[in-house]
């Protein structure tokens, strides 16, 4: 490192103890929300061990630094000790509350649900789909199951084999501007990664340890696309994602909504075979748990922990670790953004919706990839008003105003 990099990195070490010690200031202990003290605990144990690595590497390449690093570890540690010692004292609950969570879905997402609506599609988003997984896999019983792979080059073929037959899909069915729209996406291209091999595998590694096209179609073709196409567009509200997440529920929607599209078009009926419409189906269980167990917590009916284990007890086959990393990570927005979870059911039903309004209307002259094309280019904007826009119904805006 130079020097204006030392002084860099010498200013955020020094100013990590007081940040920590304004933290100790500002809590209320009896305002405090157990979960989000747990959450903390957490949070400065990886804290901690990534600023206790600095110090022996500092030893060795920057002795100058290696004072400030020991002071900024120490002030992790004793905040971590801090919050344990006074967590029997942070009892107030943490869910914002089911008002609260109406108001921030019709105010704030444009969601035209309540929290009683929005459980009843959760809902019969796990039933239909936990009934759909058990049926495609008494179909599949010939079939041999789906292992993941554990080679690095095994899978960096297979996933280079995905993205060819998926573009090749995209085209003899008529999906042209999606097919293009891949290819010119560059770097916004999530990267064939194989960091997680050899790693404990969450729910979702078990699903692209097993069929890497499902999480490029998500990824890529829904929220690539997602991303790219509107920046194109004259209106600067259309162009960018809100604030305050609040178009997450047309994100998460559309990037559901062309899996399934994608999966009920046969892109799963080749390689690897019709066991991967097993793996898809039982991403929309998981995401149907999820959204589900995070209603109850907005409800203050479970706390972290019961949210976790609500999800690992609705999701099959035991991908769904309750006290895994990665269940208590994808959970750390609860707070600021209620709803997060409960956005992927709820916004998948959004687009299908859209998909039924205007194959009803258009009869026989419906086209598929011709609506794909009219959602993106309407923009960045709540699915409500992209229902309003292309369906000229206003059912779900009369709910918003």
């Amino acid at each position: 490192m130079d020097a204006e990099q030392i002084d860099a990195y010498r200013v955020r070490l020094r100013a990590l103890p007081k940040i920590l010690a304004q933290g100790k200031a500002n809590i209320v202990l009896a305002e405090a929300k157990r979960d989000m003290a747990l959450l903390g605990i957490r949070s400065m144990e990886r804290e901690g061990m990534l600023v206790g690595e600095l110090v022996p590497r500092f030893q060795e390449h920057h002795p100058e630094l290696v004072a400030d690093a020991e002071a900024a570890f120490a002030a992790v540690q004793d905040y971590r000790d801090w919050i344990k010692d006074n967590l029997h004292l942070m009892t107030a609950p943490t869910g914002v509350g089911v008002e609260n969570f109406n108001w921030w879905a019709k105010n704030v997402w444009l969601m035209p649900y309540t929290w009683d609506e929005a459980w009843a599609l959760a809902r019969r988003e796990w039933d239909r789909n936990m009934a759909t997984l058990r049926l495609e896999e008494n179909g599949n019983l010939d079939l041999p199951p789906l292992v993941p792979m554990t080679d690095p080059m095994e899978y960096l073929q297979a996933y280079t084999d995905a993205e060819d037959e998926l573009l090749r899909f995209l085209r003899e069915r008529g999906f042209d501007s999606l097919a293009d729209g891949y290819e010119t996406l560059g770097d916004v291209r999530i990267p064939a990664s194989t960091s997680w091999i050899g790693r404990p595998m969450p729910f979702f590694t078990n699903l692209i340890a097993r069929n890497p096209k499902m999480n490029i179609i998500h990824e890529d073709i829904g929220h690539g696309l997602d991303s790219v196409r509107p920046m194109d567009h004259l209106s600067p509200i259309r162009s960018a994602r809100r604030l305050y997440e609040s178009t997450h529920p047309r994100w998460e929607g559309f990037g559901g909504g062309i899996e399934e599209m994608l999966m009920y078009a046969g892109v799963y009926d080749e390689s690897p075979g019709r066991r991967a419409r097993e793996l898809q189906v039982l991403e929309f269980t998981y995401e149907a748990a999820r959204a589900m167990g995070e209603l109850k917590f907005i409800a203050n009916q479970v706390d972290y922990a019961g949210w976790n284990q609500f999800e690992a007890d609705n999701t099959p086959r035991g991908w769904a670790i309750a006290d895994s990393s990665s269940m208590w990570n994808h959970k750390r927005d609860a707070v600021r953004a209620p709803g997060y979870q409960v956005a992927y059911p709820v916004g998948r039903s959004q687009f299908e919706k859209i998909v039924a309004e205007r194959a009803h209307q258009l009869g026989d002259d419906f086209n598929m990839p011709d609506l794909i094309d009219e959602i993106l280019d309407a923009g960045l904007i709540p699915f409500a008003l992209v229902h309003w826009e292309l369906t000229g119904l206003t059912d779900e805006v009369d709910k918003l105003w």
